[in-house]
């Protein structure tokens, strides 16, 4: 009787599952029997690779929720139309948790629970040099006690003092955690732009800001690769001394986009080999998307990869 076997190879951080081996002990492949017609057939184990999509990552919700229930990009769009904080009863307009203060543009619906945020730096397109928008530091949480204008707002939580021109953002019900990680199907050619929390040196478990958001395809659950962009050096060695050589741009790791605005979009870092820097390139996991017809392949920038 047949025996089956079952083999399973793990390697160079690939999973692969042999095929099933059919071996009868008793016969070998030299093996021939008197007015027979056994055919003896010689099979070789082959390895079938699972796709990227089904390497198990493990998301830190923990690193993510915080992002979920406000807005940590003001769009360029946005800025001129947010209600704005105007002025504060106290004489040196020091507002923290249980201080009012007064704020324009608040309008007059059922809404009444607002974030805090204080414009931080620009985000731009590294090529056209095209402001995509802007960094929200998050100041603190505040509610509408009297509608009007200016409205009168309670700030109900404080990370540090509000001021004059901080913007309010409406609160909103936390997104979904429920994110399917899978390589993007859509072609991405994007940067770094900053990281939350103006690390020296992004890692693992870092939430960054990346360029292009939904207009480009971007959505939450793509995984993405990171790579450091290979330097150029001189040929000494060359006919002409002074030829120079791309070296090619370096795998550092890789990223999860969970959060999409119009033009940028937020992702965490999931597993990197060594810190990675601002304008890392953030592309495509190679074999994983080869810009098939009928699918959305939009140039998120012209920058060189």
């Amino acid at each position: 009787m047949l025996k089956h076997k079952l083999i399973v190879i793990l390697g160079f951080g690939l999973v692969g599952v042999a095929c099933l081996l059919h071996a009868a002990p008793t016969l070998a492949a030299n093996t021939q029997t008197s007015g027979s017609n056994l055919v003896v057939e010689k099979l070789t184990p082959q390895v079938r690779v699972l796709p990227l999509s089904q390497k198990d990552y493990k998301i830190p919700l923990d690193k993510i929720k915080p992002f979920l229930n406000g807005e940590y990009v003001i769009e360029k769009e946005q800025m001129d139309k947010l209600p704005y904080i105007i002025a504060s009863p106290l004489e040196n307009f020091s507002t923290s948790a249980g201080d009012i203060f007064y704020a324009r543009r608040v309008r007059l619906d059922n809404h009444h629970d607002y974030m805090v945020a204080r414009p931080g730096q620009e985000f731009k397109d590294p090529v056209t040099e095209e402001v995509l928008g802007y960094e929200a530091i998050d100041i603190g949480d505040a509610t509408v006690q009297s509608p009007g204008d200016p409205a009168t707002l309670l700030m109900l939580r404080s990370t540090k003092e509000a001021r004059e021109g901080d913007r309010l953002i409406k609160k909103r019900r936390i997104l979904s955690t429920d994110f399917k990680p899978k390589p993007a199907e859509h072609t991405v050619n994007s940067v770094i732009l900053a990281v939350q929390g103006n690390a020296g040196r992004i890692g693992t478990n870092d939430v960054v800001t990346i360029l292009g958001g939904a207009e480009d395809g971007m959505v939450a659950g793509d995984l993405l690769a990171i790579y450091r962009p290979g330097q150029t050096v001189k040929d000494k060695l060359a006919t002409n001394p002074k030829e120079e050589v791309k070296l090619p741009n370096l795998r550092m790791g890789e990223l999860m986009v969970f959060q999409t605005f119009s033009r940028l979009s937020l992702a965490i870092v999931l597993d990197v080999n060594d810190p990675v820097a601002l304008q890392d390139i953030v592309t495509n996991i190679p074999g994983t998307y080869e810009g098939k017809p009928g699918m959305a392949a939009k140039k998120v920038s012209t920058r060189d990869l």
